[in-house]
């Protein structure tokens, strides 16, 4: 089982390295999300979400499950979470991103691999290591004589 701790530094890396993807799925109001997930148009998430991601990362290392929910209160404003994953060779790492009015936050909520070593530093250093060979910036600011 994977400690507090490893849950907290792989949560943390995820939202340093997806500020950029995050910030574009903000462009879209909190209140479209809301209606998106009341009727059931999850294919119209989906869309947002590999929009937002194609800007940053890969084709499809970064997709929508399907699934998300909303906060509604009367006197505040929406707050909307959406099942994320990362795919990486032999790992998922699966995820609940938190919009918010001002604020955004990430909750991992599993790690799906082909091979348990019980080293979950592995895991840390892969998702890093996945963010570094999916990253279209860091791509795009590769010279010539580096490839």
């Amino acid at each position: 089982m994977m400690s507090k701790k490893t849950a907290i530094v792989l949560e943390k890396l995820i939202m340093e390295k997806s500020c950029n993807f995050v910030r574009e799925l903000r462009l879209v109001d909190l209140q479209d999300y809301v209606a998106f997930l009341r009727f059931g148009h999850h294919h119209q998430i989906a869309d947002i979400v590999d929009s937002a991601s194609e800007m940053e990362f890969t084709p499809g290392f970064l997709v929508y499950r399907e699934n998300g929910f909303v906060n509604l209160t009367w006197d505040g404003q929406p707050s909307v979470a959406l099942d994320l994953a990362i795919h990486v060779p032999g790992c998922v790492y699966e995820y609940r991103l938190s919009l918010r009015h001002t604020s955004a936050s990430v909750e991992l909520t599993g790690v799906q691999t082909n091979h348990d070593d019980g080293s979950y530093d592995t895991n840390i250093s892969g998702l890093a290591r996945a963010f570094e060979l999916n990253s279209l910036r860091a791509v795009s600011h590769t010279r010539p004589e580096e490839l």
